[in-house]
């Protein structure tokens, strides 16, 4: 059985210097997409939200209004939807300005 005073996993160069500061990934900003609209989405994106270190970048549905509503409601810069020749998705992946998307998908997609 491991201590509970020792991590389960050993600290890479890229986390924060200050190990009990668990907000702060990198110390630099990360911009965020999010692929999905729905209630896990909106889970995930509230708690970016929370970490100093995250920029909510992009959202993409297949709805356009739908992904505005909510870039809206959790602020994010940019929002996607599909149009007649490219998905929501396939947008994002294209937008340049994106560091790290999360995929909100069921497993069957």
């Amino acid at each position: 059985m491991i201590p509970a005073t020792e991590p389960l996993l050993a600290r890479t160069p890229l986390l924060a210097d200050d190990p009990q500061d668990p907000l702060r990934a990198s110390g630099n900003p990360v911009r965020w997409g999010v692929v999905s609209t729905g209630r896990i989405a909106s889970i995930v994106a509230g708690d970016l939200a929370l970490l100093p270190d995250a920029i909510l970048h992009a959202v993409s549905s297949r709805s356009r209004a739908g992904a505005e509503e909510f870039a809206a409601r959790h602020g994010f810069r940019r929002a996607y939807g599909d149009d007649d020749s490219l998905s929501g998705y396939l947008r994002l992946i294209q937008d340049p300005d994106f560091d790290i998307v999360y995929v909100v998908a069921f497993n069957s997609v």
